[in-house]
């Protein structure tokens, strides 16, 4: 008889859970050699996607279930599904550069007691998104690169008004001499979008035009925000976007 899978156990990518487990990383020591570290960390999301988790059976001994560890801890102020740190719920987030950890669907199992409230199915769908794109996130382009810089520093920060409203500023760019720009603004259901629009334009004006060209502004929800524009975007964010470079891309500091 076939074993009973992790699906069916109801875990799902998006599981989140609590239990002490070692977090591990390797660094150089003093030394001058790799050095195993490892510090316990009590918070945890599934990783591993649903299709592989209805094929692990719930007694599998490997370690083929992805982790990873889920913060509180000073939380970002956006929700960020193209950023370098995600908010899976208005408390907790993800980092994109943190350690994460493998573990058996035996030992999984064995943790079911810590199963934590699911997270909203918008939330799940973020999840996921973001994953996807932390391992495939287009880099600004290096002809595009001081335009975005200039964009991200001119809206780098949210009047207090406007700080839990505006999830993501998302931002198009065609190439030109100067190139145009479209900018969108993803928002909560209740924000003010007249006022978002408003203060986006205002804000902008500090974009010198021999960068580029302000085609458009848009405010809208996450469920109006399509793939394509997800897909074809830059975060409009100093410490999370992706920066071109010749000799390949790296974070913005």
């Amino acid at each position: 008889m076939t074993d009973f899978s992790l699906y069916d156990a109801d875990w799902r990518q998006g599981s989140l859970f609590s239990a002490e487990l070692p977090l591990p990383s390797v660094v150089m020591s003093s030394h001058g050699s790799p050095q195993l570290v490892e510090e316990a960390h009590t918070l945890w999301i599934v990783a591993s996607q649903d299709c592989d988790l209805s094929n692990f059976p719930a007694t599998e001994a490997a370690a083929v279930v992805e982790l990873r560890p889920v913060y509180s801890d000073a939380p970002p102020t956006d929700w960020g599904i193209r950023a370098g740190k995600l908010l899976i719920s208005k408390q907790f987030y993800c980092v994109s550069e943190s350690p994460r950890l493998h573990v058996s669907p035996a030992v999984l199992m064995s943790l079911r007691s810590g199963m934590r409230e699911a997270l909203a199915e918008s939330r799940v769908l973020a999840f996921k998104t973001w994953l996807g794109l932390r391992y495939d996130r287009p880099a600004v382009p290096p002809e595009a690169v001081d335009l975005m810089k200039s964009i991200a520093e001119a809206i780098d920060r949210p009047r207090v008004t406007l700080q839990h409203a505006v999830h993501d500023i998302l931002v198009e760019v065609d190439a030109g001499d100067p190139p145009l720009y479209r900018v969108f603004a993803v928002v909560t259901n209740d924000a003010d979008a007249s006022e978002v629009r408003a203060w986006v334009a205002d804000r902008l004006n500090a974009v010198d035009p021999h960068l580029g060209i302000l085609e458009s502004i848009e405010v809208g929800t996450r469920s109006q925000t399509s793939l394509e524009l997800i897909e074809n975007s830059y975060t409009a964010n100093l410490s999370q976007v992706t920066w071109g470079k010749a000799n390949g891309p790296f974070g913005a500091p």
